[in-house]
C-alpha cells in the first residue's frame, strides 16, 4: 500500500493528484486555504499581511509580480539537497516520501501540500517541511509553525518535522499537533474564505505589506480633493513620534559604533547581539541578530 493510499485511509484528506510547483494546475488546486496562507491569516507572516492575501486571492493583486523573491528561489533550488542531507543523518529511523496536494474531506477548500511525508520505522506517518534561511532559526518561526500545524490538521497527522538550512546550520524543529492550536487556525481560515465570499476586506493593520498593497490598489492619481478629517491630525502625531524615536535610535547607533571601535560581534550578557558590516570599501554599519 503506497503512503498516500495510507493517508487517504485515514479519512481527512483526499488526494487531489500531482502537479509541477508553480503551474497553473498547481495553483489552481491550491486554491481555497493552503498551509502557506495560514501564516498570513494569523498575522505571524512577516511578508504578507491577511490584507494582501485577501487581495492575491481576489486577482485584483498580482502575485509576486517580479516574480519569485531570491529568498523564495534559493528555497526551492535547495528543497531537495536539504531533505537528502537531513534524511543521510536519519536513515536507520525514518523515510520520507513525495506526495501531492490534498484537500479536506470535511472542508475541500482546506489544503495541503507538504513538501513530503515521513514514514518513521514503527509505521507512524507525519509532515515533514524543509525550509531555507540566511537568518538563524534558533526558535521556529511562528508562520512555519501555522502551516505545519495546518498540514497535520488537514491530514489527520500527529507529528511533523521543519528541516532548515538557516544562517548556514541544519536545524529542525518538531511539530506535535494540537487540538487547540488548530482548531483556532481553522476558525481564521473559515472567516478568511468567508471574507472571500462576501467581499468584506480584512482589517488594516501596521504591516508593510498592508501599506504596499494599498499603493498598488490606489494607483492613478487625479485632480480631486479628500478631506482627511480625524486621520491627519493622528498621523502627524505618528510621524512626530516616529521622528523622535528614529532620532533617538540613530544616537544609541552611534553611541555603539564608537564603542565597538571596529569590533565585528558585539555581546550582552555572553550573548552575540550585534554584528558590523562593511559594503565593499564603506563604513562600518550595525546589524541586529534576529533568531
Amino acid at each position: 500500500m503506497t503512503i498516500d493510499h495510507q493517508i487517504e485511509q485515514l479519512g481527512s484528506a483526499t488526494l487531489l493528484g500531482y502537479f509541477p510547483h508553480a503551474s497553473p494546475e498547481w495553483h489552481e488546486a491550491r486554491k481555497g486555504v493552503a498551509g502557506s496562507l495560514v501564516g498570513s491569516l494569523m498575522g505571524h507572516n512577516p511578508w504578507r499581511s491577511a490584507y494582501t492575501a485577501y487581495y492575491e486571492y481576489l486577482g485584483e493583486l498580482p502575485r509576486e509580480s517580479n516574480g519569485p523573491s531570491l529568498a523564495m528561489r534559493l528555497g526551492t533550488a535547495f528543497e531537495k539537497p536539504i531533505q537528502e542531507l537531513w534524511l543521510e543523518d536519519n536513515k536507520e529511523w525514518l523515510t520520507a516520501h513525495n506526495t501531492g496536494t490534498w484537500a479536506s474531506t470535511r472542508n475541500p477548500q482546506f489544503k495541503a501540500n507538504p513538501d513530503a511525508i515521513i514514514e518513521w520505522a514503527d509505521g507512524s506517518l507525519g509532515i515533514l517541511e524543509i525550509k531555507f534561511s540566511r537568518n538563524p532559526m534558533n526558535e521556529l518561526p511562528p508562520h512555519y509553525k501555522d502551516q505545519v500545524m495546518w498540514y497535520l490538521h488537514v491530514l489527520g497527522l500527529k507529528r511533523g518535522v521543519l528541516v532548515a538550512i538557516a544562517n548556514g546550520d541544519l536545524v529542525e524543529h518538531e511539530i506535535e499537533y494540537d487540538e487547540v492550536y488548530a482548531a483556532e487556525l481553522e476558525a481564521m481560515a473559515n472567516e478568511f474564505l468567508n471574507r472571500i465570499e462576501t467581499k468584506v476586506a480584512p482589517d488594516w493593520d501596521g504591516s508593510k505589506s498592508t501599506y504596499e498593497t494599498v499603493r498598488i490598489l490606489a494607483e492613478g492619481l487625479h485632480d480631486d480633493e479628500v478631506e482627511l478629517g480625524d486621520l491627519y491630525p493622528s498621523l502627524i502625531r505618528a510621524k512626530e513620534e516616529m521622528d523622535d524615536v528614529d532620532e533617538r535610535l540613530t544616537l544609541l547607533k552611534s553611541k555603539v559604533l564608537h564603542l565597538m571601535d571596529g569590533a565585528r560581534t558585539g555581546t550582552y550578557e555572553g550573548e552575540k547581539v550585534i554584528r558590523l558590516q562593511v559594503k565593499g570599501a564603506g563604513a562600518p554599519f550595525i546589524v541586529f541578530k534576529r533568531g
